[in-house]
């Protein structure tokens, strides 16, 4: 958890989740999450993987019902 009131443990935090997603990436693993991919991680997929996430959302959920705001 994390207090958004608290800047230095919100800028830890944001340098944490920075270094977490390199290392994923370079030990070739996926950004992904359990319940879509919200705006922690969303910075760090690359274009072509927003647009193909994006897509996919589009087709089993055209209506946007599920998970409002994350991809």
């Amino acid at each position: 958890p994390v207090n958004s009131d608290d800047y230095l443990m919100l800028q830890e935090a944001n340098e944490s989740v920075a270094r977490i997603m390199k290392i994923a990436r370079d030990l070739d693993g996926v950004i992904s999450g359990e319940h879509g991919i919200g705006i922690t991680k969303l910075e760090f997929l690359p274009a072509e993987r927003v647009t193909a996430f994006a897509a996919y959302k589009r087709r089993v959920d055209p209506d946007g019902h599920f998970n409002k705001g994350k991809l």
